[in-house]
Formats: C-alpha cells, sequence, structure tokens
C-alpha cells in the first residue's frame, strides 16, 4: 500500500486525462467507465457512448439515466468498505444487462476508482495491486486517498468478499459496527457469534487467565495499530470483535493508523 501511495505522487494531473474512460473488464460485453462529474453532466456524450446507468459517489443524480447516489466523503477516515456491498449489487446487475455503466464522483481520482479497483478485485478475483494498475492505466491520474486504499488492502486479505471468518473479516465487522453504533447511532452494537462449535479442532482458543472463560478462537482477533510505531510483536494485548460475553453498553475501541 505505501507503494502506491508513493506511485500516485507522480501521476499526471487531471487535466491531462479526459473527462472519463472505459476499464476493460473479463466480461467484454459491459462496457465500465470511470471519470468525472462532469462526465455524468455531459448528455451529449452520455447519450454517444451508450451509458444508461450511473454509480454516483459523493454527489446527487446528475444525469436522466438509472442513478445510484452513495453518501460518501473523500476522507481517509470515510468508511467506503460498508457501501461495497450495495455497490457490487448494482455494477453486477448492469453488467447482467449489458448495460454501459458510468461510475464517477466529483473529479473521478478517489471515491469512483476505489470502487473500480474493489468491483475487479471481487468480480475477477484480482489483487488489489492487479485491479489498481487496470484502472490507473485505463484514467492515469486517479488518486485514491490512504484511507481507501487500506480499506482495499483490508478487502485483499479477506480475499475479496465481504463474509467470511478471518482476522480480517473481523477487523470489517468491528469497523462496521463502530460507524453504525457511535457514528450513525443506528441501534445497539452488534454482537458476532463465538464460532466454539465451528471451530476447527486446531484453531486457536483465546481463554481468560483468571477464570478460564472462552473468550474467542483466533478468527475473533482484529487488527490494530500500535502507539509510537512499536511493532506488531511488542504488543501485549489482543483487540477482538464484539461477542456474546460482551455486555451491549461495551466501549468500542478502534486504533486508526
Amino acid at each position: 500500500m505505501d507503494e502506491l501511495c508513493e506511485r500516485q505522487r507522480h501521476h499526471p494531473p487531471l487535466s491531462a486525462c479526459p473527462d472519463l474512460a472505459r476499464i476493460p473488464t473479463a466480461n467484454a460485453g459491459f462496457h465500465l467507465f470511470v471519470g468525472s462529474a462532469e462526465a455524468a453532466s455531459n448528455a451529449t456524450m452520455m447519450q454517444e457512448l451508450g451509458i444508461g446507468a450511473v454509480l454516483a459517489l459523493g454527489t446527487k443524480a446528475l444525469s436522466e439515466v438509472e442513478t445510484v447516489s452513495i453518501d460518501i466523503l473523500d476522507m481517509e477516515q470515510a468508511f467506503l468498505m460498508q457501501h461495497f456491498d450495495a455497490c457490487f449489487a448494482f455494477l453486477h446487475r448492469q453488467e447482467q444487462r449489458h448495460v454501459p455503466t458510468l461510475v464517477h464522483c466529483v473529479y473521478g481520482q478517489s471515491r469512483s476508482a476505489a470502487i473500480c479497483v474493489a468491483f475487479l478485485m471481487h468480480s475477477e478475483q484480482l489483487s488489489l495491486r492487479q485491479s489498481y494498475d487496470r484502472v490507473q492505466a485505463a484514467r492515469p491520474c486517479i488518486y485514491i486517498n490512504s484511507g481507501f486504499l487500506s480499506q482495499l488492502a483490508l478487502f485483499e486479505a479477506m480475499q475479496c468478499q465481504l463474509l467470511g471468518s478471518s482476522p480480517a473479516h473481523a477487523t470489517f465487522r468491528l469497523r462496521w459496527t463502530y460507524e453504525r453504533h457511535v457514528n450513525h447511532n443506528k441501534g445497539p452494537v452488534m454482537l458476532y457469534p463465538q464460532p466454539t462449535a465451528m471451530a476447527a479442532p486446531t484453531i486457536k482458543r483465546i481463554f481468560c487467565k483468571k477464570c478460564n472463560l472462552h473468550l474467542g478462537v483466533a478468527d475473533n482477533v482484529v487488527h490494530h495499530g500500535h502507539k509510537g510505531g512499536s511493532p506488531a510483536t511488542s504488543c501485549g494485548s489482543l483487540y477482538v470483535e464484539p461477542l456474546p460475553w460482551m455486555h451491549l453498553e461495551v466501549i468500542i475501541l478502534i486504533y486508526m493508523t
């Protein structure tokens, strides 16, 4: 991820790129475009390219065609992953209908590019680097913010699937719970099943040193940052996603790096 962040510093400016570009996909019959709000508001160009559906990130509908608008800011702390499911469903539906589709944000550099990268990772099982390279080859001026790149790296660790039982999935679920409960006040903390019965015999189990209560398994442990840049090996704490033994009033602490 650090390599991609550094590489973006040398991308050409926005002015050097057209308002939109087509991204090659494995399905040659599906025309996927990434671009700016200017492209979406250009009715003549939209008609010439036959674009019949739009996924708008952070803007309202700017054309007459079918549009899904996602309310997301281009900020490092914004949680883009919570919208992956809705974005993927919309894009897959247009792909099945062979409808040329534009994914855009304001400038066509960060939010829209990140969704296109994630879609390629999910639909074609590509790595983050492979997907990024394909999108950047189509639109050289993309510049995905570091927070979104971190989320794409987490998505890669999740094997490009939103459902799963790995530590990466636990990290994703914890972040989603935090966003819903703290930032949007949408109900109580979600408690995830403790995979006791389903856990493989060889999986590492975690118990309380004092009472021997089964607290969870290795897959419940979430990734977290370390103050002062200390290496992971020097951290003596485990952070886990919300589990049934916790009270609903649990305070979730998330370290952002």
